[in-house]
C-alpha cells in the first residue's frame, strides 16, 4: 500500500465508533448515572453493555486521529498540520459552545425547575461565560475536540521531530520492534497504569484542568495511534493476530466482570487491559475487512463529524419531549435513538452540507464549482489514476511522429472520437462503475 493510499477501514472505524457514541448517549438517559434528562423509568440491564461500549469508542477516536495525524503530517509539515487543525477543531469548538450546546444545558434547566423569561433570557446566562454546572457555558460532548486540539498541539514538536533527520533515524530502528505482538501488548501497561494511578486523585470530568486521568490516558492512544500509522507493518501483524486478539479480549471478560474482583486496583486492571486488546483487534479486523472504497463510506465520512456535533442536542431536546409520553420504557429508547438519528442526518443534508456559510462551523471545506479531479476518491495517487485511463485505452490517434503531428493537424472526426472516450473514462472514474 502505497503512503498516499486513503485508509478507508479508518474512515469507517471512524464512522462506527460516532454511531455507537450516539447509542451511548441515548441510553444516558435510561440508566442510573447522572446525566442531563432522565426517564422516569430507567432500564439497568444496559449498564454493563455501555461500560464495555465506552472502554473502546473514545479510544478508538483517539487512537484513529493518531493514526490521521501521520497522512497529514505528510501532506502539510508541522505548521500546515496545525493551520488545518485549528480550522477543524476549534472554530466548531467555539461554534458548537455558543450555539449548539447550550440547548442542552436549557432543557437540563428546565427539568430542574428553573425557568427563564425567555430563550433571549437564557443565553445572557450563557454570555457571562460561567463554568457548567454552576454556571451555563460549558462544551459538554465536545470535550473530544478540546482534548484533542491540546494533543494536536502538545504533540506537534515531538511529531515533528520524529520526522526529522535525528529523529527518523532513532524511530526507525525501533519500527521493526513494534509490529513485534509482545510489545504491541505491553503498550497497554501505560494505559493501565494511569488508570489506577491517578483515578483516586483525578477530577475525571472532562472539564480538562485537573483531569489527568483523562489527559494522560487519552493522550497516549494518540501518540500511539501516530506510532502505529508510521509503522506500516503492524497493520498486517494486527490483521494477521485477529482472531487471536479477539480471543483473549473475550478471556478478559470473565475477571472483568464475573469474578467479583474489588474494583480498585484488580478490576481495573483488568478492565483497561481488555479495551486495549479489544482496541487492537478492531483495528486488525478492520484492516483486513473493511479497507476498501464505496459511495456509503464516502458520504458518511464526509458527515460523520457534522453528525458528532449535532447529536447530543438532537437527544436531549428531543428526550425532553418523548420520555414523558405514555409509552413503554424500549419503545421512548427506540423512538430516542431514532429520531434523534433523523433530525441529527436531515440537519446535516439539507442544512449544513449544502452551505457554504455553515460548513466551517461544522469542520467541513466549503463547496468549489471547479470540474472535479479524478482523484477525488483519494484512494490512489495522481500518478496510478492516470495510468488506469491509459489502460483503459486512450491513446494518441495523430499520426506516427512528432513531425507528422505537427505538419499534419488531427481530423475533426479523430477529435471529437478522443474527446469522447476520455469524458467517458473521466465519468467512470468520477462514478465508479455502475454496478
Amino acid at each position: 500500500m502505497t503512503q498516499t493510499a486513503r485508509r478507508h477501514d479508518l474512515d469507517w472505524l471512524r464512522v462506527i465508533a460516532i454511531l455507537l457514541l450516539h447509542v451511548y448517549h441515548t441510553g444516558m438517559a435510561f440508566v442510573t448515572w447522572s446525566w442531563h434528562i432522565k426517564s422516569d423509568v430507567l432500564l439497568p440491564e444496559i449498564e454493563m453493555p455501555m461500560h464495555m461500549l465506552s472502554l473502546f469508542r473514545m479510544p478508538l477516536l483517539f487512537l484513529i486521529s493518531g493514526v490521521a495525524t501521520t497522512f497529514v503530517l505528510r501532506r502539510r509539515g508541522a505548521w500546515g498540520y496545525l493551520g488545518e487543525r485549528s480550522r477543524r477543531l476549534l472554530l466548531p469548538l467555539a461554534f458548537g459552545m455558543l450555539v449548539i450546546v447550550p440547548p442542552q444545558v436549557y432543557f437540563e434547566r428546565l427539568t430542574q425547575g428553573i425557568s427563564f423569561a425567555s430563550l433571549t433570557d437564557f443565553y445572557a446566562t450563557v454570555l457571562r461565560l460561567e463554568s457548567y454546572p454552576q454556571g451555563n457555558f460549558s462544551w459538554h460532548h465536545l470535550w473530544f475536540v478540546a482534548y484533542l486540539f491540546v494533543f494536536c498541539l502538545l504533540l506537534t514538536p515531538v511529531f515533528a521531530w520524529m520526522r526529522g533527520e535525528s529523529g527518523k533515524k532513532r524511530w526507525q530502528a525501533l519500527q521493526a520492534g513494534l509490529s513485534r505482538p509482545w510489545v504491541l501488548a505491553s503498550l497497554g501497561i501505560p494505559l493501565v497504569a494511569s488508570q489506577v494511578i491517578l483515578r483516586p486523585i483525578s477530577h475525571n470530568d472532562h472539564a480538562l484542568v485537573g483531569d489527568w486521568v483523562n489527559l494522560i490516558y487519552f493522550g497516549l492512544l494518540f501518540f500511539y495511534g501516530f506510532l502505529i500509522g508510521t509503522a506500516e507493518d503492524i497493520w498486517s501483524t494486527l490483521a494477521r493476530l485477529r482472531h487471536r486478539l479477539l480471543g483473549a479480549a473475550l478471556l478478559l471478560t470473565w475477571p472483568a466482570w464475573g469474578m467479583g474482583l474489588p474494583w480498585m486496583p484488580w478490576r481495573l486492571i483488568f478492565l483497561y487491559c481488555f479495551g486495549w486488546i479489544v482496541l487492537l483487534a478492531v483495528l486488525g479486523y478492520a484492516y483486513r475487512h473493511l479497507n476498501r472504497p464505496n459511495r456509503v463510506i464516502r458520504y458518511a465520512n464526509q458527515g460523520i463529524y457534522p453528525f458528532y456535533i449535532l447529536h447530543q442536542t438532537a437527544i436531549v431536546w428531543l428526550a425532553f419531549y418523548l420520555l414523558p409520553l405514555p409509552l413503554s420504557v424500549w419503545t421512548r429508547f427506540f423512538l430516542l435513538m431514532a429520531a434523534s438519528f433523523l433530525a441529527s442526518w436531515l440537519a446535516y443534508e439539507f442544512l449544513i452540507r449544502r452551505s457554504n456559510l455553515l460548513r466551517p462551523f461544522f469542520g467541513m471545506k466549503p463547496k468549489t464549482n471547479s470540474a472535479p479531479s479524478p482523484d477525488i476518491s483519494g484512494s490512489a495517487p495522481i500518478g496510478r489514476q492516470t495510468g488506469s485511463i491509459r489502460r483503459l485505452g486512450q491513446r494518441p490517434s495523430f499520426g506516427r511522429s512528432s513531425n507528422a503531428r505537427s505538419a499534419r493537424p488531427p481530423s475533426t472526426a479523430s477529435v471529437n472520437s478522443e474527446s469522447l472516450r476520455t469524458s467517458r473514462i473521466w465519468w467512470k472514474s468520477w462514478v465508479g462503475p455502475s454496478s
